[in-house]
């Protein structure tokens, strides 16, 4: 089975934030909600909450405490995809975007997500609806306009991109 075919056992994480922690803990003041803690997750990763579910997915019922060890295959629009993918994992690995553990059935994973192509741009999606039948959801809010005076300073510039709009 090739590298692109199987779906790939991933640990994502955030990249390291030890160095800028005090630019953070500036900007994120008085941030957060009653759930959310922005300081909490660059200090020490994210915390999942696990909630027992009950139900069916893909025609499979399912009743327990955590999800449990499961290969779920990657979308059949990945094999268009080939080298966009394999280039896009390269790149995130790279870019500690995510850390590749091996190739499916050469480690041990009790999870594997499978991923998916938005093609018309391309772009690279994990599906990880199953995984998140167990996991309570916790909302954020995203910024507005009106919250750039708080952390952009006279003499400062606000740029945003989309990697792959420009």
């Amino acid at each position: 089975m090739s590298f692109v075919s199987s779906a790939l056992s991933v640990s994502e994480r955030v990249k390291s934030t030890t160095t800028s922690q005090y630019i953070w803990e500036r900007l994120l003041s008085g941030r957060g909600s009653s759930q959310v803690d922005p300081m909490e997750i660059i200090k020490g990763g994210v915390r999942i909450d696990w909630l027992p579910f009950k139900g069916n997915f893909k025609g499979s019922s399912y009743h327990s405490l955590f999800p449990p060890p499961m290969r779920l295959f990657n979308a059949k629009v990945c094999e268009q995809f080939r080298n966009f993918i394999t280039d896009t994992v390269v790149d995130w690995a790279d870019a500690v975007v995510l850390a590749v553990w091996g190739r499916v059935g050469e480690v041990t994973s009790p999870l594997v997500v499978p991923l998916t192509v938005e093609p018309s741009k391309p772009r690279l999606c994990h599906d990880e609806r199953f995984l998140n039948l167990w996991i309570k959801d916790l909302p954020f809010k995203l910024d507005h306009l009106s919250d750039l005076t708080r952390y952009v300073l006279p003499g400062h510039y606000q740029t945003t991109f989309d990697e792959k709009s420009g």
